[in-house]
């Protein structure tokens, strides 16, 4: 299965007002992903802070155990508010437009940034809550609205190949995250609190891009009725006078049709077309097992063995970093795969790595209680495993909602697949750890699981047809 786009586009690939475009989104997901993981670098600093803070407002002191308990949800609500920003992201973006749903994911990321900042420096871990869940709801908006934004602006044959902007915005967050993190960065209790708002930042360069990118020109037309609005912002994208484009915006004119004779899209719209129940079906799998392939619980390990092979906890620290490098070069080394080889054999193949490598990293697990060299073979499994993941089952289920749905029901589908990744990353993030108090290494044959169905849906459920090119009537399905 191919999911490349075969429709004609006229004019340059690249322009500045696309590259602007682009750079928008990636800002923001470069934000979010920072913001998801910066209290990991600074962990044991800001858990003394949050034991002060209990300790003051309640007369308490934790014991270890609680303390745990307190940080771990600290942690884990962001998934919470990713949840729910993800699914109000569809109907945000439909409502008033890709552009400015982008404003105010920048207004409530750098609410989130205040209240962390005022958390730190008041030592009032409620706070903390509060930034937590907030900066999570526009994590969950821009998973949905980027990915979008990013797939209406761009040429047709250039969709595919953008579709790993989702994915490297958020790698590219992880790596700044842990490398500002650093003790000899940012990561020491009396600088942890700008720590918590440098990724401000990147959302400040995006707010001043912003007024150089146009409204997605599928939006103005399709959902808006807008063909002159529709016209100039494609003018300004390709770089071409209007006269140039009528190609793209034929296509664009033929789905505006085929949107306007269908009802509005909701999900029981969706779940009562057999088409796109099936591939709405497959989408969720998928994205609910991206997270549940290990990727979560791989990452909890990293340091600890990382440790026991050797490793003093700064080289561990920066072997952190080394991940996220790796991380980020093979997502850019998958941008270049994806207009050459289907999505469908790259997904499966990921899929089918990752489930060799955790088998072989949760082996070398057991192992570690008596022998010490399964330590170096474990870090070699994690490695491998990283690897798998990013090639193809880290990216390819963010960008799937946009390749598998025409205009109509694409903005409630991505919404759909977004809020199945944050609704299972957190429940992984608060129930691994006690599972696997109860049960040792037999927990990742959940994980293992995952990943072979995931490479099952993704070799045989997929959709054989881009929708770009061809109505969802039309679109041939492997059956389910």
């Amino acid at each position: 299965m191919k999911m490349q786009h075969t429709c004609s586009t006229a004019g340059r690939d690249w322009t500045p007002t696309l590259v602007s475009s682009v750079a928008v989104a990636l800002a923001c997901l470069v934000s979010c992903g920072y913001s998801i993981v910066v209290l990991n670098a600074p962990q044991q600093v800001l858990m003394k802070m949050a034991n002060a803070s209990v300790s003051e407002d309640f007369g308490v002191v934790l014991d270890a155990s609680s303390l745990d308990l307190l940080w771990g949800a600290v942690v884990t609500v962001v998934f919470a508010g990713a949840t729910v920003g993800a699914m109000a992201g569809g109907s945000v973006a439909d409502r008033i437009g890709r552009k400015l749903s982008i404003v105010v994911i920048k207004i409530v990321l750098a609410t989130s940034g205040i209240l962390l900042f005022i958390g730190y420096e008041k030592k009032h871990v409620h706070w903390f809550f509060l930034g937590r869940i907030i900066g999570g709801f526009a994590t969950g908006l821009t998973s949905s609205v980027c990915p979008l934004y990013v797939h209406e602006v761009a040429p047709p044959r250039l969709r595919s190949v953008l579709g790993i902007v989702t994915n490297l915005g958020f790698c590219m967050g992880f790596l700044l995250a842990q490398v500002l993190g650093l003790p000899e960065v940012l990561g020491r209790p009396d600088t942890v609190q700008y720590l918590l708002v440098a990724f401000l930042i990147p959302t400040l360069g995006a707010a001043a891009l912003l007024p150089f990118c146009p409204e997605s020109p599928k939006y103005l037309l399709v959902n808006k009725g807008s063909e002159p609005d529709a016209l100039a912002a494609l003018s300004r994208l390709r770089g071409l006078p209007p006269q140039a484009l009528s190609s793209e915006l034929s296509d664009h004119q033929a789905e505006a049709k085929l949107t306007a004779e269908t009802p509005r899209w909701t999900l029981r719209a969706l779940l009562a077309d057999a088409v796109c129940r099936r591939r709405l079906l497959a989408l969720l799998v998928i994205c609910v097992g991206q997270p549940s392939s290990g990727i979560t619980a791989v990452f909890f390990f990293s340091t600890a063995i990382f440790q026991r092979a050797g490793l003093s906890q700064s080289p561990a620290a920066l072997a952190g970093v080394g991940y996220g490098v790796a991380n980020v070069a093979l997502t850019l080394l998958l941008g270049l795969c994806v207009g050459r080889v289907p999505l469908k054999r790259l997904l499966t193949a990921s899929c089918l790595g990752c489930a060799v490598c955790l088998a072989a990293f949760a082996g070398a697990l057991r192992l570690m209680e008596w022998y010490n060299w399964a330590a170096v073979c474990a870090v070699i499994f994690l490695i491998a495993f990283v690897m798998s993941f990013a090639s193809g089952f880290g990216t390819i289920p963010w960008m799937l909602g946009t390749e598998m749905f025409e205009q109509g029901p694409r903005a409630l589908a991505v919404s759909a697949g977004s809020a199945a990744i944050w609704v299972s990353n957190c429940f992984i993030g608060l129930l691994f750890p006690v599972v696997y108090a109860q049960v040792g290494v037999a927990c990742f044959i959940f994980f293992l699981a995952w990943c072979l169905l995931s490479a099952y849906v993704a070799h045989f459920h997929l959709p054989t047809s881009p929708p770009e090119c061809s109505p969802a009537k039309d679109m041939k399905t492997v059956p389910v």
